[in-house]
């Protein structure tokens, strides 16, 4: 979610995430979470098709190493986030952990699916038409 740039895109930032907040809080709660489901979409009022078609995504971060250089990695497609983007990439992260064994970091514990499944999943993304980048930061 793009919230502009500034303090005013800081501040609409905090306030979104803070609204995210009161509502998984409002929805761990039987009283609130009753209220809630008369006034949140039901299971199948979601985004029609010609809605989820026109969606994007771009995520972009910036990485500050302990040497100093700073990354900026880019993820992105020309797909519905919530549904169809999330769809693909949840199911190209089974895939990878399925069929790409060989190719998988040698790591344990609870991992991220960078570290996890790396460049396996990085690649399946890319031929899924997603943009996978990662650079030097310019400025």
């Amino acid at each position: 979610m793009v919230t502009g740039k500034g303090r005013k895109g800081q501040a609409l930032a905090y306030a979104v995430a803070a609204a995210l907040g009161v509502l998984l809080t409002g929805l761990s709660k039987a009283p609130t979470r009753l209220l809630l489901d008369r006034i949140l979409p039901k299971p199948g009022e979601g985004p029609s098709e010609k809605d989820r078609a026109a969606g994007r995504l771009m995520m972009s971060l910036r990485a500050h190493t302990t040497s100093g250089t700073v990354y900026v990695s880019r993820v992105g497609a020309h797909k519905d986030p919530g549904y169809d983007g999330t769809a693909v990439m949840i199911g190209q992260a089974a895939l990878a952990l399925a069929f790409d064994a060989d190719r998988l970091p040698q790591r344990a514990g609870v991992l991220t699916p960078a570290t996890g499944i790396g460049h396996a999943l990085a690649d399946r993304l890319a031929a899924q038409g997603f943009t996978v980048d990662v650079a030097p930061a310019t400025s």
